[in-house]
C-alpha cells in the first residue's frame, strides 16, 4: 500500500501507502470496484480533492518518506527497480526513522484496491478491539495516477483528468487522498486546500512528537 489534509493541530498517529487512478475507488464516483470501507472513512473524514503526487512511484514515495522534493535528492527521475544500485541518499534519515525516535512501533501493508478495502476494515476493527482506534490518524492515498493501457493486464481509470502515470498532466499527479480521525476538529467535508506528498512528513513528525 502507500497511502495521507489538514492541519497539524487536527489529529495524530497512522498510515499507509499504495497506487491507483483518480476514477478507481468508488468515492470517486467509479462504479466498477465497490469500497465500501474506504468510502465509508472518506464520507466521515476530509476528502482532499487537491492532492498532488508525482508522476511516478520512486519521486513519490521518496518525497513522502523525507518530505524533501525528489529534484532535491536526485530521486526525480524513473522508477528505481529491484537490485538497482541507486536510491536515496544514504545520510538523508527517512520518517519511519524519526517516528522510531519518538517511540513509535512501525508496521508495513500491501494489497490492491478491493483486498486494500478489506484490510481497511479489518484495520479498524483491530484497532477498535485494542482500544487505538481513538487516538489513530487514517491517511489513504495514491503515489501516482493509473497506467489506463494495463501493466500485468491490470487498468486504472483518470478520467476526467488528462494524461497517465509518467506524464506531467493531472492524471499522473492528482490522486485520490483522504484523512480520517476521530481527532480531527472538523470533517464529514470536502477540502479543496492545495496540497502536496511532502507536506505529510512535517505534519506526521508534528503530531507524532506532541
Amino acid at each position: 500500500m502507500l497511502g495521507t489534509a489538514v492541519s497539524a493541530s487536527s489529529y495524530s498517529w497512522t498510515q499507509r501507502p499504495f497506487l491507483q487512478g483518480w476514477d478507481d475507488p468508488s468515492f470517486h464516483g467509479s462504479s466498477q470496484i465497490p469500497t465500501p470501507n474506504l468510502d465509508a472513512l472518506a464520507a466521515d473524514g476530509v476528502i482532499l480533492n487537491n492532492f498532488y503526487v508525482l508522476p511516478a512511484c520512486t519521486p513519490s514515495r521518496s518525497a513522502f518518506m523525507t518530505g524533501r522534493y525528489p529534484i532535491r535528492m536526485g530521486t526525480q527521475g524513473y522508477p528505481v527497480d529491484i537490485g538497482q544500485p541507486w536510491g536515496l541518499p544514504l545520510d538523508i534519515r527517512i520518517l519511519p526513522e524519526y517516528l522510531r525516535d519518538l517511540g513509535y512501533e512501525l508496521i508495513s501493508r500491501k494489497g490492491m484496491i478491493d483486498t486494500v478495502d478489506e484490510s481497511v476494515g479489518k484495520l479498524f476493527e483491530t484497532l477498535q478491539e485494542a482500544g487505538m482506534l481513538d487516538n489513530s490518524v487514517v491517511l489513504f492515498s495514491s503515489d501516482n495516477g493509473g497506467t489506463p493501457f494495463g501493466d500485468h493486464s491490470s487498468r486504472s481509470f483518470n478520467w476526467p483528468l488528462r494524461g497517465l502515470k509518467m506524464s506531467v498532466w493531472e492524471g499522473s499527479t492528482k490522486v485520490p487522498a483522504f484523512v480520517w480521525s476521530p481527532l480531527l476538529k472538523e470533517k464529514q467535508r470536502v477540502s479543496n486546500q492545495l496540497m502536496h506528498l511532502t507536506d505529510w512528513f512535517t505534519t506526521f513528525y508534528r503530531l507524532a512528537g506532541q
